[in-house]
């Protein structure tokens, strides 16, 4: 079995708002040089229902994390693999980094595509930056395959 989990880097929001300010002409929150960036909790959820999964049904299951976003964003796959993600696909275009969730939904999908076969992708509720909530469900609409949103369980069959 083969899982595609995506996984996106975030401000921390420990952290956040005691140091963003707003830029008002971008409509975007600014952050100081260095702030620190940490994987998405939802996305660590799905992630650890990946795990959860290869658990249940053994060491057959590969784990791919995929995450999209500046150089800064190959943490978050360095820590999945540190949590046990057999490898990770990192998606590093400049143009992509102020993309909205329509293009990272594409460019996730391609990087999926890329992969081969997948039997599960997972995703996160939400990003816990814009709390949109709309990639994974575009990834699925893209890739042509079925989804669930705002699981509360996963279980391998």
């Amino acid at each position: 079995m083969r899982i595609a989990v995506l996984i996106k880097q975030v401000p921390n929001p420990d952290a956040l708002a005691a140091v963003m300010s707003v830029d008002e002409a971008a409509c975007r929150i600014k952050l100081p040089p260095g702030h620190p960036l940490v994987a998405s909790p939802f996305d660590e959820q799905a992630l650890e229902a990946a795990l959860r999964i290869r658990d249940q049904l053994g060491t057959d299951v590969k784990i791919t994390v995929i995450t999209l976003g500046p150089e800064s964003a190959r943490t978050v796959i360095k820590q999945a693999l540190a949590l046990g993600a057999d490898d990770g696909v990192h998606v590093l275009d400049p143009a992509l980094d102020e993309a909205d969730s329509h293009v990272t939904a594409h460019a996730l999908a391609a990087a999926i595509r890329k992969l081969g076969a997948v039997d599960l992708v997972l995703a996160g509720r939400q990003a816990a930056d814009w709390d949109a909530g709309v990639v994974g469900l575009g990834v699925a609409e893209i890739l042509g395959l079925p989804a669930v949103s705002f699981a509360s369980a996963i279980e391998a069959a």
